[in-house]
């Protein structure tokens, strides 16, 4: 065993315990953008509704952006994680290599369809009402 090893996985780990919060940190301001334009379609305002779908759907393509980015910058430290973990003897790191089983990886299929549905019913109520 190298006898640095044990500062690099611990350095990995907080890497991925640092990617992990800022996912979750993502979804938490998706639901604030989700709030924010909810509470404009139910206000009297003159903001335009396809405006404001426009808007949120671009919103929404950054953040499903930003969420790809985070798990494929996960998956990659998992990798490494588990390469370091088996040079110390410690066997339970989960393997993350199969994005398919992840719950995030749904969610970003989520905020795709719903980015892109957003930006695509705010263009038709825009040019044809």
């Amino acid at each position: 065993m190298d006898e640095n090893a044990r500062e690099r996985y611990g350095q990995r780990y907080e890497t991925w315990r640092h990617l992990d919060g800022l996912r979750y940190q993502t979804i938490q301001v998706s639901l604030g953008v989700f709030g924010l334009a909810a509470a404009f379609l139910q206000a009297d305002i003159a903001v335009p509704h396809s405006w404001l779908m426009m808007v949120t759907s671009v919103i929404i393509l950054a953040q499903w952006k930003l969420l790809t980015k985070l798990n494929d910058a996960i998956v990659a430290n998992g990798i490494a994680l588990n390469q370091f973990a088996s040079e110390i003897g410690d066997n339970l790191v989960p393997d993350v290599s199969n994005r398919a089983k992840s719950f995030f990886y749904w969610l970003e299929v989520a905020f795709l369809v719903i980015g892109i549905s957003l930006l695509l019913i705010g263009s038709i109520v825009f040019f044809w009402a």
